[in-house]
């Protein structure tokens, strides 16, 4: 049975004193190994022709926490905006607005 997970990191499937950190680039996965090197943390690291992930990379339980750290760097410095075109962002930002402008004058207007 899976459950819904949203990170990109497991408990290795057959080693448990190592978790899997998986990327679907190679780019992702060579960055998050070089901050790993410098903060002289052991690891192994795979590239694979896999469809779905292109890099894995094995990091020993006892560094898991700053691992996870460094991880959320990675997936940061390579995620893509929310909204990419930033003219959307103020139309949906001023619909927002005005949405909750209706809201409070209907609030106040419905006051007996």
């Amino acid at each position: 049975m899976t459950h819904f997970d949203l990170t990109n990191w497991r408990e290795h499937p057959t080693n448990k004193s190592y978790y899997i950190f998986f990327f679907k680039t190679i780019e992702e996965g060579k960055f998050f190994e070089n901050l790993l090197q410098e903060h002289k943390i052991n690891y192994e690291s795979l590239v694979s022709d896999d469809t779905r992930y292109s890099s894995y990379v094995a990091v020993h339980r006892h560094s898991l926490q700053q691992s996870i750290k460094l991880n959320n760097l990675t997936i940061g410095t390579f995620r893509k905006p929310f909204i990419p075109n930033r003219s959307i962002g103020y139309v949906f930002i001023a619909i927002s607005a005005f949405i909750i402008a209706l809201a409070i004058i209907g609030y106040f207007k419905n006051q007996v």
